[in-house]
């Protein structure tokens, strides 16, 4: 079944649209993934030094962080807990 194929998956997903955020997390949840959600680049920072998903995914454009300094953020913080994201 495809509602299975994301099970098990923690996603942390950032996006600075609530209509963007909120339909692709109820996509990610359909498929089994676990979503948390953040609004903004240093929302997204805040949940990301509290617990490290298996992915995120972020949108590029977003006012204050935008999306790729989020991503090197997101790559410092789990290299410092000798992770992989």
């Amino acid at each position: 079944s495809h509602a299975q194929l994301l099970q098990g998956l923690t996603v942390l997903l950032v996006d600075d649209s609530d209509d963007s955020r909120a339909l692709t997390a109820f996509m990610l949840r359909k498929f089994g993934a676990g979503v948390g959600e953040a609004a903004s680049g240093k929302e997204a920072v805040e949940a990301l030094k509290k617990s490290l998903p298996d992915a995120l995914i972020t949108d590029i454009e977003m006012p204050g962080m935008d999306g790729y300094a989020l991503l090197h953020e997101a790559r410092r913080i789990a290299d410092e807990r000798g992770a992989r994201l």
